[in-house]
């Protein structure tokens, strides 16, 4: 059976033309969803492309003389005059169709739209493989779009007056959030939870603990204390490692009570399993730089439906294993590149309705600072205005050797930042804690460190003191005095 026989006929296409011609007011918002390749007749799909572009350019559906003009001009210009002959005739017929309830083919335009992009997709797939190829995962991303198509339209949004009860009903069920786990964190910082579409970002230099502070935020969610499912994505650290660091966790136990006694281990594992998981955590590991967004979306949506997961957190380890959408693009610089896999993350939270955890390194100049700042995101400034929350991992160098964390909110869109948290990190367990909140002298202190261990490291060439720009430190002033003083040659007489 040929795939072009399908539900909507041909006479169907051309009335949803004379629909969209004779009553454009009801076609708002379609112009995206109505493609002129959806039709099967080379004269309809000529007609609709026609259309769509006078709707760009004019906000609205041409009438049939304008459209018999536009298509005159764009086959002249070709040379086709039999195919503009063709064309206008066919233009001509349409605009003696009539129609009867024109909202028939309004409801119906999503409908077939959706099912013509599934049939084209199928199409694509059944010639993939004829050709002895193997169907690759943008063949799946079509059939996702296929599916999608005018899901946006049909929420219309909130009327505030009439539906503030709705509103204020979903802002407060207890399960519109996704609570952390940290106390915290739940019942001071973000009493509702981190909201679906958020874009988390922890925020650390190398080796800082960016994984392990994601997977005890995993745990705690899966825990019995929340009981969430969560999906994790490992593009740095394989999944078997990840999950070694999750049992660790689990148990207590460190990597040489593994590899002591295996057996031992796995028994105990079965048990804290039971004891302390809740919810499902499913681990997948991408190499990193080989997987987009788009192709975690494809995973995470088939292994929803597969293991009929509720997720509420979607971690992705991290933003710099991953790789942009628009990297094959030369002419994508590699900052805009870095900042649209925030924006692919943030649109991929929105959709599944979750919160997105995706840490980062923060750049070179953050390293030597006791917090980071808006503009201590690896790679693009950009990235600080996209996120919601930003938290860094920090500690001096005495801190690290003494197991010590501190968590300085860089950025919160709803709600206040600049909070300074302490807590433990036990490395060889994988544990870490959020304890308590720094007195305002426990962070000067902690900036005085910085400053002393700045000064420690790099003598005098460590930077400017803090206060001072390029312009006004007195460090440059001095030492331009000194090289003008010595390189100052008396006038001759």
């Amino acid at each position: 059976m040929s795939l072009n026989h399908y539900n909507f006929t041909t006479d169907f296409q051309d009335e949803l033309l004379v629909a969209m011609v004779r009553h454009p007011e009801m076609f708002m918002g379609l112009s995206e969803v109505i493609d002129y390749g959806y039709f099967t007749g080379t004269n309809s799909q000529l007609v609709c492309k026609q259309m769509q572009d006078f709707y760009k350019k004019h906000n609205v559906y041409p009438n049939f003389a304008q459209l018999e003009t536009m298509i005159l001009q764009a086959t002249r210009q070709t040379g086709e005059t039999e195919k503009a002959f063709e064309a206008t005739a066919y233009v001509q017929k349409l605009s003696t169709v009539e129609i009867r309830a024109k909202e028939f083919y309004r409801d119906q335009a999503i409908n077939f739209a959706k099912q013509r992009a599934l049939i084209l997709a199928a199409t694509e797939v059944a010639q993939v493989i004829q050709e002895g190829k193997e169907p690759g995962g943008e063949i799946v991303k079509k059939f996702q779009d296929a599916l999608a198509i005018g899901q946006n339209l049909l929420d219309q949004g909130y009327l505030v007056k009439a539906d503030y009860n709705d509103i204020i009903n979903k802002l407060a069920d207890v399960s519109y959030g996704t609570a952390t786990g940290f106390d915290i964190f739940d019942e001071h910082l973000w009493r509702r939870g981190w909201g679906p579409g958020w874009l988390i970002v922890p925020l650390a230099p190398p080796k800082r603990y960016k994984t392990a502070f994601c997977l005890n935020l995993a745990l705690n969610m899966v825990g019995p204390k929340c009981g969430y499912d969560v999906l994790y994505y490992a593009c740095e650290i394989n999944a078997e490692l990840a999950s070694l660091r999750v049992f660790q966790n689990l148990l207590g136990a460190t990597q040489d009570e593994f590899k002591d006694d295996p057996e031992d281990f796995r028994r105990r594992v079965f048990e804290g399993i039971k004891l302390k998981m809740k919810g499902n955590l499913l681990i997948k590991h991408f190499p990193a730089k080989t997987a987009t967004i788009a192709d975690i979306r494809a995973h995470a949506i088939a292994a929803i439906q597969t293991f009929n997961l509720k997720p509420k957190a979607i971690f992705i380890d991290y933003a710099e294993t991953v790789k942009s959408s628009s990297s094959g693009d030369k002419n994508t610089p590699e900052y805009r590149q870095q900042s649209d896999i925030y924006t692919e993350a943030r649109a991929l939270g929105s959709e599944l309705g979750v919160p997105i955890i995706m840490p980062d390194r923060c750049n070179r100049e953050a390293v030597n600072q006791a917090t980071p700042t808006m503009d201590s995101f690896q790679g693009a400034f950009e990235k600080a205005g996209i996120v919601d929350v930003s938290i860094g991992l920090c500690a001096t160098d005495e801190e690290y050797e003494k197991g010590v964390m501190r968590y300085y909110v860089v950025l919160n869109r709803h709600g206040e930042g600049g909070t300074h948290l302490r807590g433990k990190v036990d490395r060889q367990r994988m544990r870490m804690t959020i304890d308590e909140e720094l007195k305002p002298y426990e962070a000067a202190e902690v900036e005085a460190q910085i400053q002393d261990q700045r000064q420690r490291k790099f003598g005098r060439k460590g930077g400017l003191r803090k206060g001072h720009s390029k312009e006004n430190d007195p460090r440059l002033e001095e030492e331009g005095a000194a090289r003008d003083a010595k390189s100052y040659k008396p006038p001759k007489v």
